[in-house]
């Protein structure tokens, strides 16, 4: 395997893989989705985002640079390395978070976690898999579409709905 690009961080016996780039606060954090895996389907967007803040990308265990899990791999371990790796990396926050289709999924779980830390949230072609309602796209096929809704302090009711 290549060097890798980053750094390798201690996150409790285990090394998580971490590319930083760019200054300014908050830190934005990418989470990658689970098709390619790593962080390097995100470092077109981590140049971009770098130019105006921080910017962190990185590999889940077991994924490209990092370390293989020592537990099974669940949404909330996934997230609990993620908070592990932050405050490795002295992110206390709060941070904006980014991720796309599996990696949204893990985001969510890191929000119902470690609400405080959070000050944007950034979901993209992400089910939430709290109500799925099967759906007739106008294409005539079906699709499920997962909606959930809440209340926001700032926006009062807000209803969330994405395609899976």
């Amino acid at each position: 395997m290549t060097p890798p690009p980053g750094r390798l961080v201690d996150v409790g016996g285990r090394r998580l893989h971490v590319r930083e780039l760019g200054d300014g606060a908050p830190t934005v954090v990418l989470e990658s989705g689970g098709g390619g895996g790593s962080s390097v389907q995100d470092w077109p967007m981590q140049r971009r985002v770098a130019t105006f803040a921080r910017c962190l990308t990185y590999d889940r265990a077991g994924l490209g640079w990092s370390d293989p899990a020592t537990e099974p791999r669940t949404l909330a371990g996934m997230a609990r390395d993620l908070d592990a790796l932050l405050n490795a990396l002295g992110a206390a926050g709060p941070c904006v978070f980014a991720g796309g289709s599996f990696g949204g999924l893990v985001l969510q779980a890191y929000a119902r976690l470690f609400q405080g830390r959070i000050a944007g949230l950034v979901l993209v072609d992400t089910c939430d898999g709290t109500r799925r309602h099967r759906h007739r796209r106008r294409d005539g096929r079906r699709a499920w579409r997962a909606i959930r809704t809440q209340r926001s302090p700032s926006a009062g009711r807000v209803t969330f709905a994405s395609y899976c």
